[in-house]
């Protein structure tokens, strides 16, 4: 999958650019296609800074540590096969 060039940081901060300017300005500034505006805008329209990227570890708690758990188990029964 193709990485960005823009963190979710940023493309929040050009959505919020995009609120106070034309739209197609603000595209040619960043160099993206008014498209790309359109899908982030369907992705993360109406969400703050704060609320991208990763979730917070304390909010993912005993889930993710299970996860890691369960995966282990399987590569210990594959390597003892």
């Amino acid at each position: 999958m193709k990485r960005s060039r823009f963190s979710e940081e940023q493309i929040i901060a050009i959505l919020k650019e995009a609120e106070a300017e034309p739209v197609k300005t603000v595209c040619a500034r960043h160099n993206l296609s008014q498209a790309t505006y359109n899908q982030w805008k369907s992705k993360f329209g109406g969400m703050e800074v704060e609320e991208a990227g990763w979730p917070d570890p304390g909010k993912v708690g005993v889930k993710k540590v299970e996860f890691c758990a369960r995966k282990e188990s399987r590569t210990n029964e594959a390597e003892s096969v």
